[in-house]
Order: C-alpha cells, then sequence, then structure tokens
C-alpha cells in the first residue's frame, strides 16, 4: 500500500452513468490483486471538497496500467467523470484482502451485480491464466447499464439478467445461480447487499467454497474509523482491513443492509 500519482490514458463511457478509467500506475499494476481496491482522492488540486476519498475496486492490472470500473453517482465520482487524458489522480493503495484460488476448484462460478463486476473480472483473468472454467453471471437494472463483453476476457463464459428484462434474463441475476451450482466447485459474488444476501443464501445450501467481496461506504480505509464495519460470526470486522472479500460462512450472523 502506498500514496502515488496515476496518471488517466482514458476514461470511458460503458455504460449510462458508467464510466472505465484506465491509468498509468506501474508498481502499484504490478501489486494489485484481484479484490483489492484503490482509495482515490476527488477533489479537484488545492481543494478539499469533496473531503474524504472513494472507493474503487480494481477492474484489471496489467502492462503497469490500473483500470477502475465505476458509477458516476455523487459529487466524488462526477469529478472522476470529467478527468481527461494526462490529469493526474490522487490515489492510496492497492488496500484490503482480494480474492484467493481455491485448491483443487476448476469451476468457478462469479455472481456480480453493476460495478461489482469489477474485482471478479480481475480475479477471472487470474483463474484462466491458470487453466480454470470461468462463468460469470452479471445483473443490471437495464441494458443502458449492462456492461459489453469486450470489457471481459473472450475465455469467459458471460451471462446477463436485467431487472426490466431489456437484455438476457428477466428477473434477479441470483434467479441464474440455481442452474450452475452443480457444474461449479468454488461460487463468488459481488454486488448490492440483498444480491449477496440471496446468494448465500442459495449457494449456502451446498457444501462448496463461498466468497463475498462487501460493498461499503468507507473514510479512511485504514481500519481505523470503522464506518464500514460489520458484524461476522466471529465480532466486528472491517471491510476496508479485514476484507472486502470474505469467506461467506463466516458472515451469515451480518446484519445484511440493502444500500
Amino acid at each position: 500500500m502506498r500514496l502515488f500519482t496515476g496518471r488517466v490514458l482514458a476514461n470511458e463511457p460503458v455504460g449510462d452513468g458508467l464510466f472505465m478509467l484506465s491509468m498509468a500506475a506501474p508498481d502499484v499494476a504490478a501489486e494489485a490483486e484481484p479484490g483489492q481496491f484503490i482509495h482515490l482522492r476527488c477533489a479537484p488540486p488545492n481543494s478539499d471538497d469533496p473531503l474524504l476519498r472513494r472507493p474503487i475496486s480494481v477492474f484489471r492490472a496489467r502492462d503497469d496500467v490500473l483500470w477502475l470500473y465505476y458509477d458516476s453517482v455523487g459529487r466524488g465520482t462526477r469529478y472522476l467523470s470529467r478527468l481527461s487524458t494526462g490529469d493526474p489522480v490522487d490515489c492510496l493503495g492497492p488496500l484490503g484482502r482480494g480474492f484467493r484460488p481455491v485448491r483443487g476448484a476448476r469451476n468457478v462460478l462469479m455472481v456480480g451485480g453493476g460495478i461489482g463486476l469489477a474485482p471478479l473480472s480481475m480475479f477471472a483473468d487470474e483463474l484462466l491464466d491458470d487453466d480454470v472454467s470461468v462463468t460469470i453471471v452479471a445483473g443490471f437494472r437495464t441494458a443502458a447499464r449492462a456492461l459489453d463483453p469486450r470489457w471481459l476476457d473472450p475465455r469467459v463464459e458471460y451471462r446477463v439478467a436485467t431487472d426490466d428484462g431489456s437484455l438476457g434474463h428477466s428477473g434477479l441475476v441470483t434467479d441464474l445461480v440455481a442452474d450452475l451450482l452443480d457444474w461449479s466447485d468454488h461460487v463468488c459474488g459481488c454486488g448490492p447487499a440483498r444480491m449477496l444476501e440471496s446468494l448465500v443464501r442459495v449457494a449456502g445450501a451446498t457444501s462448496k467454497p463461498i466468497h463475498v467481496s462487501l460493498e461499503e461506504r468507507m473514510a479512511c480505509a485504514m481500519g481505523v474509523c470503522l464506518s464500514c464495519a460489520v458484524r461476522a460470526r466471529d465480532g466486528v470486522r472491517r471491510v476496508c482491513r479485514d476484507g472486502p472479500v470474505f469467506d461467506a460462512r463466516t458472515l451469515r450472523d451480518v446484519q445484511w443492509r440493502s444500500a
């Protein structure tokens, strides 16, 4: 983990309000692991407004470049969406504990909701290079917000669900999980709390390992302020330091919150 300045290479719209930011960050790109995040300062130079950094999951890290997939939903991310090629980005990271391969797992099912696809994509890249089969099922509100498959490794099997039925399966992304459980021997998820709660309920009926990345608001991202703390079976856990990726079976007692 380090403070560093990235340089914007591209900041492309990839859906309704969604962007893919790529930036040059040679040392950090080499260190980043699937499931980790970067804490970005989202204020103009010489300004502290907004004061708090924004945690953005790493979508891909390759050839000295970091890709960050984000949703422009507030002042901080709207500032990011206006960045142009060559602009500096004040960053802290990579942070957090990410996804790890499960020994012997050859078929991995990944379930993502919206920008929750980011850490799953990076984990898929790693697994595919080790000849592991990966299926990603992704849920979006509408086709206009769905991530184009060109952003994913072509070796991934990619299935989409939309709330309004405008693309792929009409309904919840977790509707697609049951038919893939027998095939999979490791289940991973990242997305809204209600989606993860449903995923854990469905997949938890099996003995398969399940790992989820939690999305929580963060202030310090250093484990001090406890703004991202959640209750787990073994006590209070800090998403920024103990996670964001957890064994889902340790989170059965989490008070799931719909963000």
